[in-house]
């Protein structure tokens, strides 16, 4: 499937095959195309939980306000901003950069030693937004990864974060950032024409 064609066939799906299940190896494959996302620093500081039984879509369910494609859907992705991301991933993502040929220990040095200004505290505004923002385009990509596979999704922003962590446990340094409900599309349902959408000259502004 070519990229523009993805981007025009992609819709959010209210309505999913509860008889048809996504294979683990396909999720797989799927988020190992998403990981291609771009990220600031390429320090790439989202986490997902895949969730997959039906007792934890149960669950989930409860913190999303009972969306029934919670659970009608085959897997839900909740993605998840990792605030200590910069801590963990910096080491991996420059001796990388290092062995790529990108940059020599040196210059790998001192890129580190500017991390923490670009990246901000780790209880800082600016870690915070960081971690949000870039886990946000990892879920555009992950949204195209699963059309890739033909996988259809529904991005889905109502959920109680504080419930969800408390009912899966997470530590305080992850934040609930998003929730993809992935599946099939269900045979007894036929998508409308998709809702107008505003054109360039509505909201782009040339300078």
């Amino acid at each position: 499937m070519e990229l523009k064609q993805a981007i025009e066939q992609r819709r959010s799906i209210n309505f999913f095959d509860t008889e048809k299940k996504i294979d683990t190896d396909t999720i797989n494959k799927i988020l190992e195309l998403a990981s291609l996302a771009p990220s600031s620093m390429n320090l790439q500081p989202w986490k997902v939980l895949t969730v997959v039984s039906d007792e934890k879509k149960e669950l989930l369910k409860s913190a999303a306000f009972n969306q029934p494609k919670v659970t009608e859907a085959s897997a839900v992705f909740v993605l998840l901003g990792d605030l200590d991301y910069m801590e963990k991933n910096i080491d991996a993502t420059l001796g990388s950069m290092v062995e790529l040929g990108y940059m020599d220990k040196d210059a790998a040095e001192v890129m580190a030693g500017k991390a923490l200004g670009a990246h901000g505290a780790p209880d800082s505004e600016k870690r915070y937004k960081n971690a949000i923002l870039n886990t946000s385009i990892f879920g555009m990509n992950l949204m195209y990864a699963c059309l890739a596979y033909g996988v259809e999704t529904h991005p889905m922003g109502g959920f109680d974060p504080k419930e969800l962590k408390a009912k899966f446990g997470l530590s305080n340094r992850l934040i609930p950032v998003m929730l993809i409900a992935a599946g099939y599309l269900s045979p007894e349902k036929t998508l409308k024409p998709r809702v107008k959408r505003l054109l360039p000259k509505d909201f782009n502004h040339i300078l």
